[in-house]
């Protein structure tokens, strides 16, 4: 693993670029891998969240101009997020409106490219929402919007043939809303 406890909060941002790299092994063995790491380390300062989070949300990250970078960096927002379970300090239902303007924004759903291997945006939103649904400040009333985001994102992508496993992801946030609905 790259050695990330050592960077600035910029240096980490400048360090997410890799997000964008259309070789699959930089951007996802390396590249998530080692944030994604570092995210539940406990050499991340959990102060960052909130910023990470904000600063995902932007056209250098969810709303990039590049497929592969705007589904990588959903990932990273699931696990922002996931990380955040200890603290409770991400604003969910600002994540959740975030989610719901990347449903409306993303035009390209697929599961993976030749140029590119592995792109899986609507497996990626599925990990975001799955984030909020099981974190320990969710709420009955944002699992009802995750699950009128659910029936979006099915209602959007119902032309769509896929293959890699991506409706199973979905599937799983609408059986943990009902998990946690039971709690």
């Amino acid at each position: 693993m790259k050695n990330l406890s050592n960077l600035s909060y910029r240096e980490l941002l400048q360090y997410m670029e890799v997000l964008g790299d259309p070789d699959p092994v930089a951007r996802d063995e390396v590249g998530f891998s080692n944030i994604d790491e570092y995210l539940y380390s406990d050499k991340f300062p959990k102060e960052w969240s909130i910023n990470l989070i904000r600063d995902l949300f932007t056209p250098n990250f969810v709303f990039s101009d590049i497929l592969v970078k705007r589904s990588f960096s959903l990932l990273v927002v699931a696990a922002a997020v996931c990380a955040d379970e200890e603290y409770c300090s991400v604003d969910l239902k600002y994540v959740l409106a975030q989610l719901k303007r990347y449903l409306d924004f993303e035009t390209m759903w697929i599961g993976s490219c030749e140029e590119v291997g592995i792109v899986h945006n609507l497996a990626h939103l599925s990990d975001a929402m799955g984030s909020i649904t099981t974190h320990p400040s969710s709420t009955v009333e944002l699992r009802e919007e995750i699950s009128l985001l659910v029936k979006a994102a099915l209602q959007k992508t119902k032309s769509i043939t896929f293959v890699d496993g991506e409706l199973e992801r979905l599937d799983k946030v609408s059986q943990a809303i009902a998990y946690m609905n039971n709690l």
